[in-house]
């Protein structure tokens, strides 16, 4: 299968010069690429989140986050973090 790609002079010369870095001919450094990243590009998602179900969820965290139990401060102090970085 042909293709045929226009590319700016500047990317074309880059392209060139690591194809010849790499002993090999543009067209086939090009299709190396373009299958690279086709083979380890992720599809893009079929699945996708409305605002709104963004903020029931949201909302729904918020919550849960008054059963979480207050951390007494000493559990992190300052001198626990820092400790021995004098």
């Amino acid at each position: 299968m042909g293709l045929l790609v226009q590319l700016n002079p500047v990317v074309q010369a880059r392209l060139e010069a690591e194809a010849q870095a790499l002993g090999l001919a543009l067209a086939e450094y090009a299709a190396y690429l373009l299958e690279d990243a086709t083979v380890h590009a992720e599809p893009p998602s079929a699945e996708r989140t409305d605002p709104p179900e963004v903020q029931r969820w949201l909302d729904q965290l918020a919550q849960l986050s008054a059963r979480i139990p207050a951390m007494p401060g000493e559990t992190f102090s300052r001198d626990m973090i820092y400790q021995g970085h004098d």
